[in-house]
C-alpha cells in the first residue's frame, strides 16, 4: 500500500533445571510503521488516506503492529520418591509419574484509528476516512445512554464546530444556549474536536486495544501396565484462571470501536472474550 519501516528484536531463554523442571521463554519486540497496511479495512473506517494529496499524514503504526509479545512454556516432572517403608511405597505409587505443563502468552493490543463514519467532515466526498483533532485530553469520553440523549446536557467529550472557535457537543445539546441560540462551549471543553471543512490532527492507528493474555495448563500421568501397554490420564485447562480479554478479535466479538459516530465508541466492555474450558481424557495404548 505504501512505504513501510520495521524494527524488531527477538530474545529467547531456555533452561533445564534439576529435579525435572524445563522452562522456556521467548520475547519479541516489533514496531511496524506505514501509511497503508491493507486494501481491506482492519482499523479505522477506510483504507483511504484522510488527505488524498498528502499520504504523509497517514503515516503511523501498521494495522498489524503488535509492539510486545512474551511466550512462556514449562514442563515439570514431579520427582520420584525414594524409600523402602510401606508408607513411602504407597505414597510413591500415588505420586510418581505425574507431569505438570503449561503455556502463557502476553501480547500488546491491536491499533485502531479514531475516525468518523457516514459523515464527510473535510468535504472530500468520502464519509469513512475523516479523523478529529485532539482537544483537551483530560476530558473523559462519556457515551452512556443518558449522555447520548440529543436533548441532554451531558458532555460526551466530543465537540463539533463550524468555525473552529465555538463548539457544541457532537452528540447532545451540551454547549448550546437554547435562549440565545449560541454555542457557548470552547475547544477546551472536549476531548476530541470535529471541525467542519478541516482535517483532524489525530494520527492514524494511534489508539491501541487492550493487550491480551492466554494461559493453558495440563496435568497427566502415564501408568505403565506391561512392557507395551500403558494407560494415560490427562486434564487440560484453557484459560484456567477465567481471565477475560478485552479487545475482541475472536468469536465474532468486535474490537474497541474508534468510530465517533457509534454509540459504542471506545466502549471496552463490549469487547470481552474468553472463558475457562476444561477437558479430561483417558487413553489406553498397546
Amino acid at each position: 500500500m505504501g512505504t513501510r519501516s520495521i524494527t524488531a528484536l527477538q530474545a529467547k531463554a531456555e533452561h533445564n533445571f534439576r529435579k525435572g523442571l524445563l522452562f522456556r521463554g521467548a520475547y519479541t519486540f516489533s514496531k511496524s510503521i506505514d501509511n497503508g497496511s491493507e486494501v481491506f479495512v482492519t482499523s479505522g473506517g477506510s483504507t483511504r488516506a484522510q488527505d488524498q494529496f498528502s499520504f504523509r499524514g497517514d503515516r503511523g503504526p501498521s494495522a498489524f503492529d503488535r509492539r510486545h509479545r512474551l511466550a512462556l512454556t514449562w514442563v515439570y516432572d514431579i520427582p520420584h520418591l525414594h524409600g523402602d517403608s510401606r508408607a513411602l511405597q504407597a505414597l510413591r505409587y500415588v505420586t510418581n509419574g505425574w507431569q505438570v505443563s503449561g503455556t502463557a502468552s502476553f501480547e500488546s493490543g491491536a491499533p485502531e484509528t479514531i475516525h468518523l463514519e457516514r459523515f464527510d467532515v473535510n468535504g472530500d466526498l468520502s464519509s469513512f476516512n475523516d479523523r478529529p483533532s485532539l482537544g483537551n485530553p483530560k476530558v473523559p469520553i462519556n457515551y452512556s445512554a443518558t449522555c447520548l440523549n440529543p436533548n441532554g446536557t451531558c458532555n460526551t467529550g466530543v465537540g463539533f464546530s463550524v468555525d473552529g472557535t465555538s463548539f457544541v457537543d457532537f452528540n447532545s445539546s451540551f454547549g448550546f444556549d437554547p435562549v440565545t441560540g449560541n454555542f457557548t462551549a470552547t475547544a477546551n471543553d472536549f476531548h476530541y474536536l470535529v471541525v467542519l471543512g478541516k482535517n483532524g490532527n489525530v494520527g492514524r492507528n494511534t489508539l491501541y486495544n487492550p493487550g491480551r493474555e492466554d494461559w493453558a495448563m495440563s496435568v497427566q500421568r502415564d501408568f505403565k501396565i506391561r512392557e507395551r501397554q500403558s494407560f494415560l490420564l490427562r486434564l487440560e485447562a484453557f484459560n484456567p484462571f477465567n481471565h477475560p480479554n478485552l479487545g475482541g478479535g475472536e468469536d465474532g466479538v468486535p474490537s474497541v470501536s474508534g468510530n465517533i459516530a457509534s454509540s459504542s465508541f471506545l466502549d471496552t466492555n463490549l469487547t470481552s472474550v474468553g472463558g475457562r474450558s476444561i477437558k479430561f481424557y483417558a487413553r489406553y495404548s498397546f
